[in-house]
């Protein structure tokens, strides 16, 4: 029996270093899609559990694009 290929897609993730330490991450173009570790490592790790998650109950796995959002610094 052949093995089904995985569809893959590529998400812009921001991690952003926490208050208490670690990291939070977010998904501009899955709204909601959030997680955290104690390391930047740990953050990416749980953040690819977590869109993988969303994109399964969302039942697809719909790549970003850059026309999705726009980062850039702003400085007030």
């Amino acid at each position: 029996m052949k093995k089904r290929k995985k569809d893959t897609a590529s998400y812009a993730v921001v991690f952003t270093p926490a208050e208490e330490g670690g990291y939070t991450a977010t998904v501009p173009a899955l709204p909601g899609c959030i997680s955290e570790g104690d390391s930047f490592e740990e953050a990416k790790k749980n953040i690819v559990e977590a869109i993988e998650l969303y994109t399964e109950v969302a039942g697809t796995r719909r790549p970003a694009t850059s026309a999705d959002f726009i980062v850039a610094p702003v400085t007030v």
